[in-house]
């Protein structure tokens, strides 16, 4: 496997083949706003015209802050809270 020249994408040859090959990979989220995501291959070989498939994948971040009661004690009139903050994971910069 390789990289191909804009460093987009990469490319690997198998040479002959007779059998079905599956292809796993993973890759990191680096645009964090973004929530699409496409993927395209392209099979190329001596006897045949090249064939495409795609597939597009929706990203689903959690949320930035979000407050929920969690309980209620009715003798003491106290309400326990839950905050979640930075669900989504981002990079964030104190002040």
């Amino acid at each position: 496997m390789k990289k191909t020249d804009d460093d987009q994408d990469f490319k690997i040859s198998f040479g002959d083949i007779k059998s079905a090959y599956r292809i796993v990979y993973t890759t990191n989220i680096t645009n964090q706003d973004q929530t699409k995501f496409d993927n395209t291959v392209i099979l190329f070989g001596k006897d045949f015209l090249p064939k495409e498939a795609g597939v597009s994948v929706g990203v689903k971040m959690g949320v930035s802050l979000a407050k929920i009661s969690t309980a209620y004690d009715p003798a003491t009139q106290t309400i326990t809270w839950e905050i979640k903050y930075n669900y989504m994971k981002k990079l964030l910069i104190g002040k």
